[in-house]
C-alpha cells in the first residue's frame, strides 16, 4: 500500500470544504440575527451560498485571490441585501 492509498480523494476534499463553508456561513448569519442586523439567520440555502460561491467563481475564472474590494463587493452588492440586512 502506497501513501496515495490513503490520500483523500477529489470528493472527500469538496465535501470537507463545503460542509466547514456552511458550518461557517450559519455562524455569520447567527450572529448577524443577535447583533439585530438581520431579521432570520436562515435564509434559503443559495442565499447563504452565494458570498462563498461568488468568491470561488472568481479564483476560478481569474486564476487569483479576490482583493479586499472584491471581497466588499461580494459582501455589501450581493449578500447583505439577499438576507435583508440592515444598512447603516
Amino acid at each position: 500500500m502506497s501513501a496515495d492509498d490513503d490520500a483523500p480523494s477529489l470528493a472527500d476534499l469538496r465535501d470537507t470544504i463545503a460542509q466547514r463553508s456552511r458550518e461557517a456561513m450559519r455562524a455569520i448569519l447567527t450572529r448577524a440575527r443577535n447583533r439585530g442586523e438581520i431579521a432570520d439567520a436562515d435564509p434559503p440555502r443559495r442565499v447563504r451560498s452565494v458570498a462563498l460561491d461568488l468568491l470561488g467563481y472568481h479564483v476560478l475564472m481569474s486564476r487569483r485571490g479576490a482583493t479586499p474590494e472584491e471581497i466588499a463587493e461580494i459582501v455589501d452588492d450581493v449578500f447583505l441585501p439577499l438576507v435583508g440586512a440592515q444598512r447603516p
